[in-house]
């Protein structure tokens, strides 16, 4: 993608960030799952809801036409990052063997952090012009 040539959601850099950290996390839990199989109803199901919830609010702040209305679905999508990166930080100490890629998950969601917060400071900023 090419600097300024935002077609679509998909072209945003948080949103792709957000598709690959929902990758790294189904890596994860499918681990997780062969380790623990009781975690599926605990920690499984609940961080792949949280992952998925990032990028289904990221694209659908992108598709609403008043700033308002995407800076809610923007906080959302922050809310459910916290949400994962807190997800991480116990499967990874619970689970020693998963702290390494745990870790990995750490750095895309620190790294998805700064840019979405960025976003919304955008998009507050569009918000305040109108």
């Amino acid at each position: 993608m090419k600097e300024g040539k935002i077609k679509d959601f998909t072209d945003l850099e948080i949103w792709q960030l957000g598709r690959k950290l929902t990758s790294l996390v189904y890596e994860i839990t499918k681990l997780l799952l062969k380790k623990a199989p009781e975690e599926k109803w605990i920690m499984v199901e609940q961080v792949r809801r949280a992952v998925h919830s990032i990028c289904a609010n990221i694209a659908e702040a992108y598709g609403r036409y008043h700033f308002a209305d995407s800076l809610n679905f923007l906080y959302h999508a922050r809310g459910s990052l916290k949400e994962v990166k807190s997800f991480l930080l116990l499967i990874g100490s619970l689970y020693p063997s998963l702290e390494d890629l745990c870790n990995e998950g750490e750095v895309i969601a620190d790294r998805l952090n700064v840019k979405l917060n960025n976003y919304i400071q955008s998009t507050r900023n569009r918000l305040n012009k109108t």
